[in-house]
């Protein structure tokens, strides 16, 4: 199959109270087979997918089935725990009783198995706010997080396997919100929110890597939709600049719907295409930029519980801020201008396993924290379920700046050699493979060119026999530039270029003068020559930077 096909779409739908949903024809435009295309590329015609349905996801897996016939289409719903509040006050198995629906009779399979799950559910929602009462709140939010994923699961079998479509595993996010008058309140910082599901989507969309991804935020409510596509957005575009995949991002939503039996058009919101976008590493190193403020913030509560885990988290703030700053945010600035061995040799520090350590390790806890360190209490007959804390979603943006960072360093470490040296020719053909500008593609390649014409004048100076040498950048270019025809005749003649150019293994750093210059460094894409060791040996070019340089040189990044 070609590079632009769709062969996998992943299509995730925001899911809020679907024992609230109606029963509604969904006409889904035409999708285009990239799925992603311009605004007149999506057409309303005879030929439009329609279907009733409760809700707007299988009429949408119909559309992309019909286009993409061959294509693996998965379904994944993202769903808040706020779906385990009871039904007190709501009707059961739609808005109307069948007589009075147009659309629908008794027997219709979709009502039917709307009407049981509606049943089933708030049976189960019940059972559970009773048994949390009669607890008086000692229970594990872990029961309530489990609960709230078969409420969702139950209704997806009812909206999609019924239909014999499949779905993974449910991503179930920490809620806020009043719902007194069905048995609880939930008090989270959003943050909470945003941090579970920018995770667990990274994770699923890391492991599926699809070609285009569709989501459809018609039944999301209030926050919801607008934390996913904020989530989503930096997801995809980070997978993006790894992998080259997903290629597409495209948000659904339907029309207003307020009645049973109307019809609802499926509007396309936003379409992201990636390709056409032109994504490059730095970019998304930028965006993410260095991390800032804590881990998790304590909120202002009366009787916050957990003080000592948070500062526990805490503890490792300063060391994360300072490590993100050297490795996401100076890599990011040196990928624009072409720096790809101040890249390397960042990327190959003890401070980088340090760093992706630190941040996985917080990650883990505070998923641990957000699952596990809830507050349950019950205030006269209204279940609170509360945090006293709110999760730093920054750090999953760090997590996906490590995963580039390490995309980075998979590509260029091809092209280390023992003693810390990298192959020139090697690096030259490693940067084609990133995605970075053009611009400082041109000007690296540019740069290996000029050292590559100074080493052959070089070795037209010294002995013939000499097959392997080393010398300070600086001095190669004196020798090859700055030097004066007769000066240059002396110094062969009286075999004095020997001073410069020693036999591999001979030379030292103290001769370096190691006084980077920021204009010479951005404007020669790292190749400042005051900096840059240089070996000739078996034909190639080798290069690293002196170690007394290096942190001279991050300083003017």
């Amino acid at each position: 199959m070609s590079k632009g096909d769709t062969n996998k779409v992943v299509v995730i739908a925001t899911w809020g109270l679907p024992r609230l949903w109606r029963y509604v024809e969904y006409v889904v435009p035409k999708i285009p087979v990239k799925v992603c295309g311009r605004p007149s590329d999506y057409v309303f015609d005879d030929n439009s997918v329609r279907g009733y349905s409760y809700s707007s996801t299988p009429t949408i897996y119909d559309a992309l089935r019909r286009n993409l016939s061959n294509a693996e289409i998965e379904v994944v719903i993202v769903g808040q725990d706020t779906v385990v509040t009871k039904c007190d006050g709501v009707k059961q198995g739609g808005s109307s009783s069948t007589s009075q629906l147009s659309c629908i009779d008794p027997n219709n399979t979709d009502y039917r198995a709307k009407l049981e799950t509606d049943n089933e559910v708030c049976s189960l929602n019940e059972d559970l706010y009773n048994e949390i009462i009669k607890q008086q709140g000692q229970i594990s939010y872990s029961e309530i997080l489990k609960h709230a994923e078969e409420v969702i699961r139950k209704y997806a079998d009812a909206f999609l396997r019924n239909r014999s479509i499949n779905y993974a595993n449910p991503i179930v996010v920490p809620g806020a919100g009043d719902f007194s008058r069905y048995g609880y309140r939930f008090e989270s910082s959003l943050e909470n929110t945003k941090f579970v599901l920018m995770n667990r989507l990274y994770e699923v969309l890391k492991k599926e890597l699809p070609d285009a991804v569709v989501l459809d935020i018609t039944h999301g409510v209030n926050y919801l939709p607008a934390i996913t596509i904020s989530a989503l957005s930096e997801v995809v575009k980070a997978l993006y600049v790894m992998y080259g995949r997903p290629r597409c991002l495209l948000i659904v939503n339907s029309d207003p719907v307020n009645e049973d039996c109307v019809t609802s058009r499926i509007n396309i919101v936003d379409v992201l295409d990636l390709d056409r976008e032109g994504l490059t590493f730095n970019e998304v190193l930028r965006n993410i930029g260095a991390f800032e403020g804590t881990a998790v913030s304590i909120q202002p509560k009366p009787n916050v519980t957990n003080i000592d885990e948070l500062r526990r988290i805490r503890s490792n703030d300063g060391r994360i801020k300072d490590l993100s700053s050297k490795l996401v945010n100076k890599v990011g600035t040196a990928l624009e201008f072409g720096a790809l061995l101040y890249v390397a040799e960042k990327l190959r520090s003890d401070d980088f396993e340090e760093f992706k350590q630190l941040v996985i390790n917080a990650v883990k806890d505070i998923e641990e924290l957000i699952t596990r360190k809830v507050s349950i209490n019950v205030q006269g007959k209204v279940v609170v379920i509360s945090r006293d804390y709110a999760a730093n979603s920054d750090l999953i943006l760090q997590r996906m700046g490590i995963d580039a960072l390490e995309a980075l360093r998979n590509v260029i470490h091809e092209c280390s050699r023992d003693g810390g040296w990298y192959d020139l020719d090697c690096l030259s053909e490693a940067i084609d493979r990133l995605r970075l500008p053009k611009t400082a593609i041109e000007l690296f390649k540019h740069e290996v060119d000029t050292l590559k014409e100074h080493v052959n004048c070089i070795n037209l100076l010294i002995d013939k026999g000499k097959q392997c040498w080393e010398a300070p950048y600086e001095y190669i270019y004196k020798l090859t530039v700055e030097s004066s025809p007769v000066n240059l005749y002396r110094l062969v003649k009286n075999k004095e270029i020997n001073n410069y150019i020693k036999d591999c293994g001979e030379s030292s750093e103290d001769a370096v003068r190691c006084d980077p210059n920021r204009r010479n460094l951005i404007a020669h894409a790292g190749f400042e020559r005051t900096t840059i060791h240089v070996k000739y040996c078996d034909n190639k070019i080798f290069i690293k930077y002196y170690n007394k340089c290096i942190n001279k040189i991050e300083q003017l990044i």
